[in-house]
């Protein structure tokens, strides 16, 4: 049986990922046509855009046994910037679908009363 040199994440892992990522670049652009967090979304719109293909060339020639994840913490742990880019741009990311998930309910909310 053909065994691949690197193994990988799971392909649920990645249709969500890319999913959650396809969701939250449509809602940058959402949000800054309607000017909320007109700022930030503009950052999670380069964000978006850039973090994914940062990873992604940072894991070409990544060694076997190492899914994209660990290759990632190894190079996070030794300081390269690559690394400490799509650490901080993820983080972002998800700061910002917080931060937009907490804005609508709590207009959605006060908009009821």
């Amino acid at each position: 049986m053909y065994m691949p040199a690197t193994t990988t994440l799971p392909n649920w892992f990645w249709i969500l990922s890319y999913a959650v990522l396809i969701i939250t670049l449509s809602i940058s652009m959402f949000s800054i046509i309607r000017r909320i967090y007109t700022g930030l979304s503009l950052i999670n719109l380069v964000a978006v855009i850039t973090t994914p293909f940062v990873h992604f060339t940072g894991s070409i020639g990544r060694p076997g046994g190492l899914n994209e994840f660990e290759h990632l913490f190894n190079h996070l742990i030794q300081g390269n910037l690559w690394a400490i880019y799509v650490s901080i741009g993820y983080i972002f990311i998800l700061f910002w679908c917080v931060l937009f998930i907490k804005t609508e309910i709590k207009i959605r909310f006060l908009a009821k009363y």
